[in-house]
């Protein structure tokens, strides 16, 4: 769904509601409809997959094969279910296990104390894992291919049949044969180590033992472990480095300094898996993916946290701004940047901001901890550094900063509040010491534009802009009992929901302030931990999503919290009111400032259930609209875009709304006029130029009876009444249209101008022709203005 930013009057477009929020209050008889969830569904964004996140200590090894991943952790065995997004696993009863390998049959295979053990995948997803030792051969290492197991021990190469149990011995060298074993294109790899060097060579395996033994090349170096996929050789050493080489330029060399690697890379590697053309590399606590195709390593990371561009690392908070979820990736000192809309990572802002808060609104994103930073978030400008308030300039620790429209507010546990504004086209800070006894815990606002402020004697204070910037500005208690929170959001019916102790709590409005409504405690099969602690939430006021992360660096998406939004408001009778052929009534009304404007297609609105939804807005000072209806507690409004003759048609709270009086705006002719009109023209049913509300097409020169007019609009409008084949309709037309000269010869009559006679049919004749001609120019103008612009011409001039 695009989202648009637009401006009304003075109308100044607001973000979707960022953690740190925006305020005011809706009475209890004015609540927004909530969009509930039928079932809770729950997502993990971080990385794309849970098989990622794992917390490994020590891994030795890793094998994939339809649809499974094995990674051996200590004497733990990991088998990730893709089918499931599930990890399932075994402890053997062991030191340590060594390499993993899956057969065809649906069991995985594992080392331990150097004998292989059978392990079924049906045992393990049943929860009672039952190994099966196999024969008492004894082995370094192994590998599957086909119904073979192949194994290394000593100086002999051995193939152990998976169907009858049968062993047999496929080389015998004289030097000490390596545990690292690959097969590729019927050929089955393996080293001989002499001297600190190895001497990579190759065997055909076939049902007597093995054809000639084949040296392909030498290695100056000690090999660990070796992966062959998409014709590319990948290998580790004993001291921890990762080489990759084209295997076909590999054979043809007979040292392996003759050959130019593809890729290199140091970075204390142990072993390696391999799945189609991608490799599986093993580190100290982590795997990494290499891609042959691209030569290069992938974001793709399995650990517990990560650098990589898509993961976190000692993520401390998240906050959300129109279609982009913040995440202070403290680990990493960055902001991390998510597309809710494309569900994937952008560039990451860097940042040297420790443990730090966010807020955030349009095309700016502000982070705080010891000091504050304001960073833009704009296309052009991605990542720059707009304002700063140095450690120095604080006074006492920040408990939070708040975006609200075109200002931040940040409050420190002293009672200072610092201010936030764009002036002259560059941002500045101002100051206020509040006289407060009490100290600041945690700070929020809504959507409305009041701020909250937690403090440490379990109490909820609301603030205007005004008092909360005022030094003896007090605020207003609603809640009390509330324990030391972590953060404090509200929603759009300005609920309140506070973190404490990993556990989220709602409080909603009440006569005598808030209560507590609802306890929140999601615990996901995507978190894996024994008791997930929630860090940090977000949610916006368009979409029923709320954002999760939690310790450990998982971030999960969920409506669970089934919060009220702009969006879902019943059509109910309202498309069949405002577009049925016949006279209607209207009111001219006040929007207060600082109300909320729903904007709403109203093109799309006669097929639609709901309103159908463009973009949400917030007054920046009181406007006046054409009141067409009202619905489910909303007004239904028309409202002319600032520098645009365009109109736009909104909902807002009938709350917020104040009708005029009708002797402030309209006129009812005690005796009808006649009109005729100088141009084709439509008949609008309400006094705004909407193309959807248009009654019918009247021709130039056609004959209307005025019945009254309305003024203070962007035109003055006659109200007229027509006849058609249908009955008598009464519409609006600009007055510009209609002329009150009917075109008839009038009685001459002579006056006296100066001393000369003069025939005053003539005289009011130029006159006619003046006005006329005055009235084409205008009309010419008007229809100008009419013509639609290009979208984003109109986007633009709104901004």
């Amino acid at each position: 769904m695009r989202k648009t930013t637009a401006t009304i009057l003075s109308v100044i477009a607001f973000t979707a509601l960022s953690i740190t929020g925006t305020a005011g209050i809706f009475a209890c008889d004015k609540t927004p409809l909530s969009a509930e969830a039928d079932t809770v569904s729950a997502k993990l964004l971080c990385p794309d997959t849970y098989a990622q996140y794992l917390a490994l200590q020590s891994p030795s090894s890793v094998a994939t094969a339809n649809g499974y991943l094995a990674i051996t952790d200590g004497n733990t065995l990991y088998v990730y279910d893709e089918s499931g997004n599930v990890y399932r696993s075994f402890t053997a009863d062991t030191d340590k296990i060594g390499n993993v390998c899956f057969d065809n049959a649906g069991n995985v295979y594992y080392l331990a104390d150097l004998f292989v053990y059978k392990l079924p995948l049906a045992s393990l997803r049943a929860g009672t894992p039952t190994p099966e030792k196999l024969s008492d051969f004894g082995c370094a290492g192994f590998m599957i291919e086909g119904t073979n197991l192949y194994y290394t021990t000593g100086n002999k190469i051995g193939a152990y049949s998976l169907t009858d149990g049968t062993i047999k011995t496929l080389k015998t060298e004289t030097d000490p044969i390596g545990s690292a074993l690959a097969f590729f294109n019927d050929t089955l790899y393996y080293f001989c180590e002499s001297s600190g060097q190895n001497a990579l060579h190759a065997i055909h395996p076939n049902e007597t033992g093995s054809d000639a033994d084949t040296f392909v090349t030498a290695f100056p170096m000690q090999v660990r472990s070796v992966a062959i996929a998409g014709n590319q050789f990948c290998f580790t050493t004993r001291n921890g480095d990762f080489y990759a080489y084209n295997h076909t330029e590999l054979r043809a060399s007979e040292h392996l300094d003759l050959v130019t690697p593809l890729q290199t890379d140091a970075g204390n590697y142990v072993s390696l898996g391999s799945c189609n053309d991608k490799v599986y590399a093993i580190q100290a606590k982590n795997i990494r993916l290499y891609a042959t195709e691209d030569t290069k390593f992938t974001d793709y990371e399995i650990s517990a946290s990560s650098s990589a561009p898509h993961r976190l690392s000692g993520a401390t908070d998240v906050c959300l701004s129109e279609d982009k979820l913040l995440i202070a990736d403290s680990g990493n000192g960055r902001i991390s940047v998510y597309d809710t809309d494309e569900e994937s990572f952008m560039t990451p802002i860097e940042t040297e901001q420790t443990a730090p808060r966010l807020s955030a609104y349009g095309d700016t994103v502000l982070v705080s901890s010891t000091s504050a930073v304001l960073y833009s978030l704009s296309e052009k400008n991605y990542g720059k550094t707009l304002s700063t308030l140095t450690n120095e300039e604080i006074k006492g620790n920040i408990v939070g900063s708040v975006s609200l429209y075109d200002r931040y507010y940040l409050l420190t546990d002293e009672n200072h509040c610092y201010v936030l504004s764009k002036e002259s086209g560059s941002w500045q800070w101002t100051e206020t010491e509040k006289q407060i006894t009490r100290r600041a815990t945690a700070f929020t606002a809504d959507v409305y534009g009041s701020l909250y402020v937690a403090y440490d004697n379990a109490a909820v204070y609301r603030f205007t802009e005004t008092e909360l910037t005022s030094t003896d500005g007090n605020g207003e208690k609603i809640l009390d009992g509330l324990l030391e929170t972590d953060k404090l959001a509200s929603d759009y019916a300005t609920n309140l929901y506070a973190l404490s102790g990993g556990v989220l709590q709602k409080y909603t409005p009440d006569t005598n302030g808030y209560i507590a409504a609802e306890t929140f405690a999601p615990d996901y099969n995507l978190v894996k931990d024994d008791s997930p602690t929630l860090r940090s939430f977000a949610f916006g006021v368009e979409e029923n999503e709320t954002y999760l992360l939690y310790a450990g660096d998982y971030l999960v998406k969920t409506d669970e919290l089934s919060l009220p939004t702009v969006m879902p408001v019943p059509v109910g009778n309202a498309a069949t009111d405002l577009f049925a052929k016949e006279t209607a009534s209207f009111a001219l009304t006040k929007v207060s400032k600082g109300a909320i404007l729903i904007e709403f297609d109203l093109a799309a609105l006669p097929s639609a259930e709901y309103f159908p939804y463009v973009a949400f807005e917030r007054c920046g000072e009181e406007v006046t609209a054409v009141r067409m209806g009202t619905e489910n507690g909303y007004a239904i409004l028309a409202v002319q875009g600032k520098n645009t003759n365009k109109y736009k048609t909104y909902l807002a709270l009938e709350s917020d709304c104040s009708d005029l009086a009708l002797d402030e705006y309209k006129t009812e002719h005690e005796q009808a006029l006649a009109g005729h009109l100088i141009n084709d023209v439509s008949l609008f049913k309400f006094p705004c130029l909407t193309q959807q509300l248009i009654l019918t097409d009247l021709p130039r020169g056609e004959q209307v009876t005025i019945i009254g007019e309305v003024n203070n609009l962007d035109h003055g409008y006659y109200e007229i009444r027509y006849t058609t084949e249908a009955g008598e309709q009464t519409g609006y037309i600009p007055k510009v249209f209609i002329t009150l000269f009917d075109g008839s010869s009038p009685t001459p009559e002579t006056t006296v101008i100066g001393n000369t006679d003069a025939d005053k049919d003539s005289v009011w004749r130029m006159v006619y022709l003046i006005l006329g001609l005055g009235a084409i120019g205008i009309l010419i103008d008007v229809l100008l203005l009419r013509k639609e612009k290009p979208e984003d011409q109109d986007e633009q001039e709104n901004e």
